[in-house]
């Protein structure tokens, strides 16, 4: 985290010593999710400024929470697709994404209806 400025370790990532780092990480959300890490453990990864349990979830959120404040300042859920908010966020690229993983049914129900909650969604934005 002090070297890299964030708690997320891509599953490949293998530090300057060889140590599968990724790998390790990933293997300690595993057993959290599966109920086998012990609380000692999770209080010390929780404490890590900036970890989560789950990358995928604390994503969607955090797009989710973009596409709020888009929509509240420009009164539709169009985000043009090369849109970036002013912390750098590619809402545009975020937005496109999840229609596209609707069109290809893979992405999750909750996330349908948690976007769908949103005044003013459409999932095919070209007959809006």
């Amino acid at each position: 985290v002090k070297q890299n400025h964030t708690a997320r370790v891509a599953l490949s990532y293998i530090d300057q010593d060889g140590f599968k780092l990724g790998r390790w990480v990933g293997s300690r959300r595993y057993e959290h999710k599966k109920g086998k890490l012990d609380s000692k453990r999770t209080s010390q990864l929780e404490s890590v400024k900036g970890w989560v349990w789950n990358p995928d979830e604390a994503d969607f959120k955090y797009g989710l929470e973009k596409l709020k404040e888009y929509v509240k300042t420009n009164r539709h859920t169009l985000v043009p697709h090369r849109y970036v908010s002013d912390d750098d966020f590619n809402l545009g690229t975020w937005v496109a994404s999840r229609r596209t993983e609707y069109r290809k049914k893979i992405i999750r129900k909750k996330y349908v209806k948690e976007l769908e909650l949103i005044e003013g969604w459409v999932w095919d934005a070209s007959k809006k």
